[in-house]
């Protein structure tokens, strides 16, 4: 056996050597020099790497995930924030209310049946607020529209990832609403 190309280190912290060597049985493999080897073999290549027998040893790089994967991981990220989103209050009149699909299925209910059962509706605090068909019609346009803001944004944060053409800048995109800045 023999090594063939430079010599790498294993891990960020150099404590091992990776040669790529060649052997008559196996063909290229990849051996790991280590200076803690329980078989002199190793220690002994270790010891020659580090001498610079093979060459300069390279740096450690961490293998990165393919951009595809990378893409994939940022759009679970934004829907997600999508989802979590979803799921808040909206602010409407002064107070909040619950906009969850649950609490959106029981403004539906009422305003198909086109009466409601109570004079109140209870906020997103727990507080029963007076409220009438028509308060309750403009709560659900609300929530609505906060949905459709929602979607938007979702939307343009996909397709700001989709032009980015590196894994670095993918995975720096900040998820979330825009930050303003200060006028």
């Amino acid at each position: 056996m023999h090594v063939i190309g430079q010599p790498v280190w294993g891990n960020a912290k150099q404590t091992y050597v990776v040669l790529t060597m060649e052997s008559a049985e196996f063909g290229e493999i990849e051996f790991v020099a280590d200076p803690t080897d329980c078989v002199e073999r190793g220690r002994e290549l270790y010891a020659r790497a580090l001498a610079g027998e093979f060459g300069e040893i390279l740096p450690f790089t961490a293998e990165q995930p393919p951009i595809s994967e990378v893409l994939t991981t940022k759009h679970t990220q934004i829907n997600q924030w999508r989802d979590s989103q979803e799921q808040a209050p909206v602010e409407h009149n002064g107070h909040r209310w619950d906009a969850d699909p649950t609490s959106r299925a029981r403004i539906e209910s009422v305003l198909l049946a086109g009466a409601m059962p109570l004079d109140y509706w209870t906020d997103a605090d727990n507080t029963d607020r007076p409220m009438t068909l028509e308060q309750l019609r403009e709560l659900y346009a609300a929530i609505v529209q906060q949905g459709g803001r929602i979607h938007d944004r979702q939307r343009q944060m996909k397709t700001d990832v989709a032009a980015l053409t590196t894994i670095e800048d993918v995975q720096a995109y900040p998820v979330g609403w825009p930050i303003e800045e200060p006028a």
